[in-house]
């Protein structure tokens, strides 16, 4: 499994929100550092916070990147211990808001409709002074959650709906030109709106020639193949043990896949996937 880099240590701390004053969080492995807690209170039933990101400059500097209600937050987290906001990029208000960086620019995504919806595009060239640069909205509109691939400059999205809110599928972009995505392909293909909810890709992962992706509604593990971008196509599949399947990562060998569920009480499945 891939280790955290630092900032997103930093901001996994950031996103909790803290009871009373003098309440400390549990010690588990981890030194609490510091706390910013300035969205709360913002959100449906005080779901204020979503999910974050790291995101390391050219320089060095470290940045945490948190979803929140009405955007995204972003944290100066170099000095652990001193963390401050350089920026916030309003978007549509939703409890569910995702991010990753691609070299210099942040892609945010939301299920979120109305002002700002679609993919917010992030400059982070001065990482102390982040612009929102343009807002993709192509084919689809709302999305629940984005991965990225850096070698290939392919930004993923997952779970994306278009303005009538029918789900779109799996929408592949390329970040050819970081400002201006284009979209390169669709899965399943050729499959018009609204994709059958079976089909439903809540998450991602794209590691080397194959893309991981996960139906959490129909509780199935899926494995494509992601030779050609613009062309992916289904390679393997099967039910995973909660049949709601959340999301997944490969080893580094690429032979074992780990794999959960966003089932309450159902454990971590370890697959052999070296013979698909």
């Amino acid at each position: 499994m891939r280790l955290l880099s630092p900032a997103l240590v930093a901001c996994l701390t950031l996103a909790v929100p803290l009871g009373p004053a003098s309440a400390q969080p549990a010690a588990r492995n981890v030194t609490f550092m510091a706390n910013m807690n300035e969205y709360a209170g913002m959100g449906l039933a005080n779901q204020n916070y979503s999910a974050c990101w790291s995101y390391v400059h050219t320089d060095g500097s470290e940045y945490a990147v948190i979803g929140v209600y009405s955007g995204t937050a972003i944290y100066n987290v170099t000095n652990p211990s001193a963390p401050y906001r350089v920026a916030f990029i309003a978007g549509p208000p939703s409890i569910w808001r995702e991010m990753k960086s691609y070299q210099t620019w942040i892609y945010l995504v939301t299920e979120g409709g109305g002002a700002g919806e679609g993919v917010q595009i992030v400059r982070m060239t001065n990482p102390e002074s982040p612009i929102l640069v343009g807002t993709y909205a192509t084919n689809f509109v709302r999305s629940h959650t984005v991965s990225v691939d850096p070698a290939r400059a392919l930004l993923i999205c997952n779970g994306t709906r278009n303005s009538a809110g029918e789900q779109t599928g799996v929408r592949i972009l390329s970040l050819a030109n970081p400002e201006a995505p284009a979209e390169l392909a669709t899965w399943p293909a050729g499959v018009p709106p609204p994709v059958p909810v079976d089909l439903y890709v809540h998450d991602s992962v794209p590691v080397g020639n194959r893309l991981y992706a996960s139906s959490i509604n129909s509780g199935r593990q899926r494995v494509l193949d992601f030779t050609n971008p613009s062309a992916p196509f289904e390679i393997a599949s099967w039910v995973t043990p909660g049949a709601y399947t959340h999301n997944a990562w490969p080893d580094a060998t690429g032979n074992y896949l780990y794999v959960t569920d966003e089932v309450p009480g159902k454990k971590l499945a370890v697959y052999d996937i070296s013979n698909l």
